[in-house]
């Protein structure tokens, strides 16, 4: 016998495990992991969720709506774009921020996914005096203004890791203002195209990046916020959408992130590890989808 017992409050589902409550909590968060494992009787086991964190800059409309820069738009130049990339160190996140517990890529679309290679998910890495440089090169030697906007109830450390990038930001004069707000509210503005800058993470349910393409990248893509639009990728997109031959497949795939990369719509930051808290009692195989399968649960 299984019972389900909806707890939505994540502090609420960790005091239920450590009390022996309940025997198994979903997405345990990642400040009680050390506990969980501490006390008798409990485990935890994690895993690389199919879900990648990223940030969205709108490079598709001619001002932006939040920053002192009037009559054009920074993100248009591909040097900013770099510079952001380059100033979010990915791995102080991964370090202080998620507690080692997040992979940092250059991809929005973990392993496991055709078309994630290791050469293509390798990070841009972190380089604060060339970031600098290439602000300078564009013409914001000083910095701007701009507002990231971040979900602060959905991603693991969401607010914490848009928190951080503001400070990492402002080491090469980009001034900040961070707009956390719930989900409900956060989504509406990335697919009504008036955020400039925004926090989203992505689940790849297919195992395929056509299901990245046509949502994120492609120009009509309904949760493209970026703006960005590039022909060949949107060919490709279409291509691959009817391309049942795997090599063919997989090098079309390779040729389009290969040009998402080197144009940098996104700042990529991390894919997110999944945590799961369970009793000792029990073993169950975790999955990187977050889905729990009752009928793979043993009883020791």
């Amino acid at each position: 016998k299984i019972e389900y017992r909806p707890i939505s409050n994540a502090a609420t589902r960790v005091a239920a495990l450590l009390s022996g409550e309940v025997d198994f909590v979903l997405d345990a968060p990642l400040q009680d992991l050390k506990r969980i494992e501490a006390a008798d009787g409990l485990q935890v086991k994690t895993v690389a969720q199919i879900r990648s964190i990223f940030f969205g800059m709108d490079q598709g409309v001619d001002e932006l709506r939040s920053s002192n820069v009037k009559g054009k738009n920074p993100f248009k130049d591909a040097r900013v774009r770099e510079a952001f990339n380059l100033s979010v160190d990915k791995k102080a996140i991964q370090r202080v921020v998620m507690e080692g517990l997040s992979f940092p890529t250059a991809m929005i679309t973990p392993p496991g996914v055709l078309g994630n290679t290791p050469e293509l998910d390798e990070s841009y890495g972190f380089d604060l005096d060339r970031a600098k440089s290439l602000m300078a090169d564009a013409g914001y030697g000083d910095g701007f203004e701009i507002q990231l906007d971040c979900p602060n109830n959905r991603y693991n450390n969401d607010e914490k890791i848009c928190q951080a990038a503001v400070a990492m930001l402002a080491k090469i004069g980009v001034k900040v203002k961070l707009d956390a707000i719930p989900k409900a509210q956060h989504f509406p503005k990335i697919q009504k195209r008036v955020t400039d800058f925004y926090m989203l993470g992505w689940g790849v349910s297919t195992l395929d990046s056509h299901y990245v393409f046509s949502y994120l990248i492609e120009s009509k893509g309904s949760w493209n916020g970026t703006g960005y639009s590039n022909a060949r990728v949107d060919e490709i997109t279409k291509m691959i959408a009817s391309e049942t031959d795997i090599p063919k497949r997989t090098a079309l795939i390779d040729e389009a992130w290969t040009i998402v990369k080197s144009e940098m719509p996104y700042v990529p930051i991390h894919h997110q590890v999944l945590a799961w808290g369970m009793s000792d009692n029990i073993d169950i195989p975790i999955s990187s989808d977050d889905r729990l399968r009752p009928r793979f649960v043993v009883m020791k």
